[in-house]
């Protein structure tokens, strides 16, 4: 009773071979334990698994970090009892939401932790992941830093020199997004 999911971390997939980067992450978006199913990344996907000898599917639909909503919906051929398992990213807030059939789900999601769902799951249920991002903002005396979820971006003075003017102050900025 093993899920199509491969075992393989992000960083052994070597080259540029995008669908090589692609499938390693597809695939590390799941696994499998002894009492269900965990989902890790929130990306567009699909996965296929064994439950009961059952081939079982849940597909996710998602434009996160764009929006904050993930949608995952289970194709079972018949109603099998597990637990479903949604890491809750770090930098979630307060307002995070999971629903099960358009009904909250019980218990407070814990940012960095798994919030489990345990219940007989039938064919067409859908999980709602509601995910905020909770700001932060830093800064010290070289650059100010900025995120929301994933993104960053970073701003840090710097002196343009001028031919009339040596201390005209500018500022570069720099954005990384860790998808």
């Amino acid at each position: 009773m093993r899920a199509r999911m491969a075992r393989t971390p992000i960083s052994t997939v070597r080259g540029d071979n995008m669908a090589a980067r692609r499938q390693a992450h597809d695939e590390s978006s799941y696994d499998q334990g002894g009492d269900g199913i965990y989902v890790n990344l929130f990306l567009p996907s699909k996965l296929t698994w064994t439950q009961n000898g059952s081939r079982s599917s849940l597909t996710q639909a998602t434009q996160y970090p764009k929006l904050s909503v993930t949608e995952l919906r289970f194709q079972l051929p018949r109603s099998e009892n597990f637990t479903f398992h949604l890491r809750v990213p770090a930098w979630s807030d307060s307002k995070t939401r999971i629903s099960v059939n358009g009904k909250l789900a019980e218990g407070e999601p814990t940012p960095g932790k798994f919030f489990a769902v345990s219940r007989t799951w039938k064919d067409g249920d859908r999980l709602d992941f509601e995910n905020w991002n909770a700001a932060a903002s830093r800064s010290s005396r070289c650059a100010e830093s900025r995120s929301r979820g994933p993104d960053a971006r970073t701003a840090r003075p710097f002196r343009h020199r001028r031919l009339a003017d040596a201390s005209d102050a500018r500022t570069a900025t720099s954005v990384v997004s860790h998808k």
